[in-house]
């Protein structure tokens, strides 16, 4: 379901950048301590350092809250939207496939959270199209036959 996946994450290159530059204008401090703790989850789960049987689902639920809590801090209802129906597509296609985490699943989470932070709206755009670019390598590569 290439084709499939590579329309989601035009989508997704778009929608998601424009809700992380808005999200750096118009975050809070409370939308702050929510992306951490977020993250922090994510980073235990992709260290393989929390107990959780189920971590790959975990880490999956976590990133969907990470990427939606950008959405909502970016305070455009129709962006919360786009990204809920982009995230939804994803999951399509992708589903429940994998038996563990990609090497690469946690990565730039941190950058777009500290651009977020920062306040740096170009930054915070550009680490969410870094982050979704690799996500659509990862998931490219591992659907190439062996």
């Amino acid at each position: 379901r290439l084709t499939e996946l590579e329309t989601v994450f035009e989508y997704r290159l778009v929608v998601e950048p424009a809700a992380a530059r808005l999200a750096a204008e118009r975050r809070t401090k409370r939308t702050l301590d929510r992306l951490r703790r977020d993250l922090n989850t994510m980073n235990l789960l992709a260290e393989g350092s929390d107990e959780d049987a189920q971590p790959v689902s975990r880490f999956f639920s976590t990133d969907i809250d990470f990427h939606h809590r950008i959405a909502e801090a970016s305070r455009n209802p129709l962006l919360v939207r786009a990204v809920e129906d982009a995230r939804a597509a994803l999951f399509l296609p992708v589903g429940g496939i994998f038996p563990t985490l990609h090497p690469a699943a946690n990565y730039m989470h941190a950058e777009i959270l500290d651009a977020i932070d920062a306040r740096d709206a170009d930054r915070a755009a550009q680490a969410m199209i870094d982050h979704i670019s690799a996500t659509q390598e990862a998931l490219v590569a591992l659907s190439r036959p062996r």
